[in-house]
């Protein structure tokens, strides 16, 4: 590894610092080899000089030192000293700069294979030049406090701060190019603000505006799918120590996106999982899980790298769309572009490739995504943005939770080894929290259940146990307000409900008297008596249900939960959604009925019809007085599931 004359005197630091009296300071000259060897030459450059201005002295190489040459060679101590310890604290703080060689094959865009995503180095050569400790850091980390700022410039510092340690990652890559090298600096939030406050310090004129703080702080974020070989990737700790292999993917793909966001989109910063994380730092790793859709929305551009991607025709196919954490890097930022595993854009758009129409039909091929739902996503359905994800795969299970965090602008703590489950039903306890309208689409799931999910310890039992339930969804229409907020509490989640009595019908096709005007027939596919799903017809509103000569007709209850209306008026939808449960006729409901709760492979929706004619007025639901819901044989109040 070739050394810079910076480099050089960092092997040894003069640690005794000569004082003004004589003894101290012979004492305190005990020089390190490279400084004696510093000296040596000052005194062949010296001592000529002498002779030519003293020509009669000789012998003045034999001459000891007087106290000026001892003072000089005391300052020149001190001086190097400080240079040396100045030069490490930057080093220990940007945690290395690293040099490559981008004049070599394996950085340039045309070579064929790079990340092969099965762990493979797919790299044709290897770097011509390895990675050396830079002399000086390219960002020094100090500012000059004799700088004068006026109000703008005090403004704009303030918003940068702001931006810095509120909005941007905890640490990121900074590189520049000199010539065909590329100089990659690992900083933390601190360097960056000391950075960049300079450069905002350093404009001139009205550019020190305090808008200025976003155009300066702009930075690249990668998305990409992890080699599976975990240790071809440079880790955080591997870039400290550099101790990571060359000619490895992960290096090569590090650098690649550098060069990227540097070359293609005139960025000086970058952030990767890999390498900007410490993940030896749980409270680290914590706040980085629970920040990182937010750092993915205000990034400039994600470059987004599809490993098993050569061409536009094949990038459906690609791992990328079936990894966990790859969903909220599709959908939070606004700039995006994709690129190959030789890392050439896949299409040559504009800006993002999010409003390029090849690219948006190769995503909805991928992941069912339309356009308007990839470009107004936070105003998806739950159980839609719930589908989104239920196929796709993660390492921890409770991955499955915490990767969604950000979609629906949640932000709870991360437990590793709570489980996925227990992290799945955290995540939906804080969206009943957190929403204020279309909450009920977070029930509108089927599959079936395990009973231990719906014991005590896992209540409420309306939400299952993770995202993969959400594939057998359904469209629905919600009232624009409920009747009562949802409440969850110790003993389950409370919810509003229009109670209407069922009967299984044992005769397909039969007819059947219904309780008052309204009725409704309905098949459900459902695990009534045997482990599978069967599928049953069921009467709504049967008046059976109440006939004790029809014992034998099977009983049951639906809870419409999309019911709305005020204090006297209950709106029924003509199509209703509903949850199950055993029921006896001839009990009313109360709010704490023991409930034997039905698996149904979808959710049970049906159309509530009519035999009476409401209005002239076409309505999507019937308003009901709350005083004649007994007429029909409806029970309206608040249960808990």
């Amino acid at each position: 590894m070739s050394q810079t004359p910076s480099s050089l005197l960092s092997e040894s630091i003069p640690v005794n610092i000569g004082c003004a009296d004589d003894s101290v300071r012979h004492t305190s000259l005990s020089l390190s080899s490279s400084a004696q060897i510093l000296l040596t030459a000052l005194q062949a450059v010296i001592i000529p000089l002498i002779k030519v201005v003293l020509p009669k002295s000789e012998g003045l190489g034999d001459v000891e030192p007087g106290p000026e040459a001892e003072d000089f060679l005391v300052a020149l101590q001190k001086y190097i000293s400080s240079v040396v310890q100045e030069q490490l604290k930057v080093e220990q703080h940007s945690q290395m700069t690293r040099v490559v060689d981008l004049g070599d094959a394996a950085f340039s865009p045309s070579v064929e294979a790079l990340d092969t995503g099965v762990g493979q180095h797919a790299i044709a050569g290897s770097p011509s030049a390895e990675p050396v400790q830079a002399g000086k850091s390219m960002h020094m980390v100090t500012t000059n406090p004799h700088l004068e700022r006026n109000p703008l410039q005090a403004e704009a510092l303030a918003n940068l701060r702001a931006k810095v340690f509120n909005e941007m990652p905890i640490r990121l890559l900074s590189f520049q190019k000199y010539g065909s090298q590329l100089n990659i600096t690992l900083m933390d939030r601190p360097q960056i603000y000391a950075f960049l406050e300079t450069k905002l310090l350093e404009r001139e004129g009205n550019q020190n505006r305090a808008s200025e703080a976003s155009s300066i702080a702009e930075y690249a974020i990668l998305s990409h799918t992890w080699i599976r070989s975990a240790s071809a990737e440079v880790s955080y700790n591997d870039w400290q120590k550099g101790s990571f292999d060359l000619s490895h993917a992960g290096y090569h793909k590090l650098v690649n996106f550098c060069r990227i966001a540097m070359e293609k989109h005139g960025l000086a910063f970058g952030w990767m999982d890999t390498v900007c994380i410490d993940k030896n730092s749980s409270t680290e790793l914590d706040e980085s899980i629970r920040s990182m859709y937010k750092w993915y929305q205000h990034a400039k551009i994600c470059v987004t790298y599809l490993a098993e991607t050569n061409s536009l025709a094949e990038m459906q196919n690609d791992a990328w769309f079936t990894r966990g954490w790859t969903l909220q890097e599709l959908l939070a930022p606004w700039g995006i572009k994709f690129y190959g595993r030789n890392w050439k854009q896949l299409v040559a758009s504009s800006f993002t490739d999010k409003i390029d129409a090849n690219i948006l039909r190769k995503i909805e091929a991928a992941t069912t995504i339309t356009k308007n739902e990839l470009l107004s996503y936070n105003i998806v359905p739950i159980s839609r943005r719930m589908e989104w994800a239920a196929e796709r795969t993660v390492t921890r299970g409770e991955d499955h939770a915490y990767s969604l965090m950000g979609i629906f602008g949640i932000n709870m703590s991360t437990a590793y080894g709570e489980g996925a489950e227990l992290a799945f039903l955290r995540l939906s306890k804080e969206i009943l929290s957190t929403f204020k309208s279309g909450v009920l689409d977070l029930f509108n799931w089927g599959g079936h259940v395990s009973r231990e999910w719906t014991s005590e310890k896992y209540t409420p039992a309306l939400l299952p146990p993770g995202p993969k339930f959400y594939l057998q969804r359904k469209n629905i229409n919600y009232p624009p307000a409920l009747i009562e907020p949802l409440l969850l509490t110790h003993v389950g989640l409370r919810v509003p409900v229009l109670i209407l009595p069922v009967a299984q019908n044992l005769h397909s096709g039969t007819e059947y008297e219904s309780i008052g005007i309204y009725y409704a027939a309905i098949s459900i596919d459902t695990s009534l008596h045997t482990p599978t799903m069967h599928t049953y017809s069921f009467n709504v509103l049967d008046s059976r249900v109440f006939r004790p000569t029809f014992d034998d007709v099977p009983r049951y209850a639906f809870a419409v939960l999309n019911c709305g209306g005020d204090t006297d008026i209950i709106n029924v939808p003509k199509n209703c959604f509903a949850v199950a449960f055993h029921y006896r006729g001839d009990v009313l409901v109360t709010p704490i009925t023991n409930k034997q709760m039905i698996d149904t492979r979808y959710p049970i929706t049906f159309a509530l019809n009519s035999k009476v004619r409401h209005s002239d007025k076409i309505e999507d639901s019937y308003s009901i007085k709350r005083s004649e819901l007994k007429l029909h044989m409806m029970q309206f109040l608040s249960m808990y599931f």
